[in-house]
């Protein structure tokens, strides 16, 4: 940039207002700063940092002469200024402005004085991130999520407003700015325990910047635990309040929950520009809502005695006469915690009103009509949800992922409920293809019925269809290894078995991994369904399959079932 505006003689920012003279410079509101006389710095090192805030207080930058001038004398900032109360103030003062710190930061790099400042941070210029989602490189990953916090603190659109509201309602609003600068502080040593590394680090880089004690605990548990929000509510029902009491206990206070809430947002979005979305932000701030609420209630927040007294009276009015009391009254007592956490008052009457339809085919005696499943749809923005009630029976969640893949049907979350009667309530939420749902849905209700009525076999039209559009994919280059990653494991902390599945993603493959738990003797109770650039990152929540009377196979020989199942797809072109 110097050197272009020096050889096109492109005129420097005019600013506006009086020139002001301070501490060696003169410089104008929004033109720039010039050094007095070129002995400025040799005069006094530390300029070479009140510079730059001078410029961050008034909106100025180093006109190209002095900016010449400060890459020439740089060498004067030895070591043993940076750890000077003087240096440390000035860059405590930088790292303050709310709203204006990615550009002084910036400047700091770019002149080569961030990494005298800091010289821990020096290892990751220029560090390039082998990892699925990164695009720039480690250093500028880093300045990027300053300039989405100074977004947060500048910008008025609703979603950013939300943040900053949520950020000053801590104690040390400021501090997020010197945690997302040190987040990834250890990551020249390798990506895995990163975030360990870096927390025991940022605590004696903030030490020697004069961060008090309560500080740098809100710093390093944020650090320690950055990648985790993100990432929770991907493989962890947030819908049980076991895994709220969890996330709660792990973070502690309502302080490290609120810094590291807009941390993982300024984190993602500053990774890739289309990493983060609408649906990701809503399914973030609903486990931010619901921790926050744990903390600040704690034991209390568990007990739904009085949200199931409640949802007891509003539903009984909504069905008055339409479904007989003591059914609602059982269904009330049948539903887990985690149903009345999922389902709204209005919605839990849809439920009771399918299974007062399905209950009534069978007193009806009506075969066929008693083995048809109930199903509702509503739509919710972009999304649609999809209600199956339906009697349980083993594999149900294969076969209900079969016919949304016949009839082209994405699945993006799903959440089964299975009452100690038999009967199963499936919430699924899916997005159909455009200007086609009407078909669509057709589609979808005669292939459920076929299978679930007259047993039949999705397999063959599930594998025909997935060749057909295997033949007609694009070439493309991997953004991840083509092996399929499966991992299955006892989570004894949520007494859960936990199934978490990356692979490249096909028609029909929700299909085949229902079916191959089935046939392992297990059933799935909860599901979480991410597709990212064509990759399937799914997790699933399994206990034994009650119908099957004998015993479920063990965790290694169900992953390595699914392993066979994912490695004997074809490849894609």
């Amino acid at each position: 940039e110097v050197i272009e505006g020096l050889v096109l003689r492109e005129p420097e920012p005019e600013g506006s207002g009086p020139w002001i003279t301070e501490d060696g410079f003169t410089l104008r509101k929004g033109g720039v700063a010039k050094a007095i006389n070129p002995l400025v710095f040799d005069e006094d090192p530390l300029r070479l940092i009140s510079l730059f805030r001078l410029c961050q207080i008034h909106g100025a930058k180093p006109d190209r002469e002095t900016s010449l001038l400060v890459r020439a004398r740089r060498v004067l900032f030895e070591p043993s200024l940076a750890s000077s109360a003087r240096s440390t103030k000035l860059l405590r003062e930088i790292l303050s402005e709310r709203g204006k710190v990615f550009p002084a930061v910036d400047a700091l790099r770019e002149h080569g004085l961030l990494y005298r400042l800091i010289p821990n941070f020096a290892r990751l210029h220029c560090l390039v991130q082998f990892e699925f989602y990164h695009r720039w490189t480690a250093d500028v990953h880093t300045l990027r999520c300053l300039l989405e916090l100074d977004a947060v603190f500048n910008e008025n659109a609703p979603i950013e407003l939300a943040h900053r509201e949520i950020l000053l309602g801590t104690q040390h609003p400021d501090l997020l700015y010197s945690t997302l600068l040190l987040h990834d502080i250890a990551k020249a040593e390798g990506i895995a325990g990163h975030a360990e590394r870096g927390a025991a680090e940022a605590d004696l880089i903030l030490a020697n910047l004069g961060f008090d004690a309560e500080e740098r605990r809100i710093a390093s548990t944020v650090i320690l635990h950055h990648l985790r929000m993100g990432l929770y509510w991907q493989r962890h029902d947030i819908d049980d309040p076991a895994n709220i009491a969890l996330f709660a206990e792990i973070l502690g206070d309502t302080d490290v929950l609120r810094h590291l809430f807009v941390h993982t947002r300024c984190d993602a979005r500053a990774t890739s520009p289309d990493l983060w979305t609408a649906f990701k932000d809503k399914q973030h701030a609903l486990l931010y809502r619901r921790t926050l609420h744990q903390l600040e209630l704690g034991a209390a927040a568990s007990d739904d005695s009085v949200r199931r007294a409640s949802v007891g009276v509003e539903v009984n009015a909504l069905l008055a006469g339409a479904v007989p009391v003591d059914e609602i009254s059982a269904h009330l007592q049948l539903m887990p915690a985690s149903y009345f956490l999922h389902a709204s008052s209005a919605e839990i009457a849809e439920h009771l009103r399918a299974v007062h339809a399905l209950i009534e085919s069978v007193l009806a005696d009506q075969p066929d009509a008693a083995l048809s499943p109930q199903i509702r749809w509503s739509t919710e923005g972009a999304e649609t949800l999809v209600q199956v009630v339906t009697w349980d029976r083993a594999g149900l969640f294969g076969r209900m992922a079969g016919a949304f893949a016949v009839a082209g049907i994405n699945i993006m979350s799903c959440r089964a409920f299975s009452r100690a009667d038999h009967v199963a309530i499936d919430l699924f939420r899916v997005i159909l293809p455009p200007d086609q749902s009407d078909a669509t849905r057709a589609k979808f209700v005669e292939t459920l019925e076929s299978t679930l009525v007259h047993e039949v076999d999705l397999r063959e039209r599930i594998d025909i269809d997935d060749q057909r559009q295997t033949r007609l994919q694009p070439k493309r280059r991997p953004s991840l290894s083509d092996t399929p990653v499966v991992r299955v494991y006892d989570a004894p902390e949520l007494s859960r078995t936990v199934v978490e599945i990356q692979a490249p993603d096909r028609l029909g493959l929700l299909f085949r991994l229902g079916s191959a738990i089935r046939d392992a003797g297990y059933a799935i109770t909860f599901a979480n369904i991410a597709t990212e650039k064509g990759y399937a990152l799914d997790t699933f929540y399994l206990m034994p399959e009650p119908s099957v009377q004998s015993k479920p196979i063990s965790l290694s020989a169900l992953e390595a079932e699914l392993q066979k199942v994912l490695t004997a797809l074809p490849a894609f072109p």
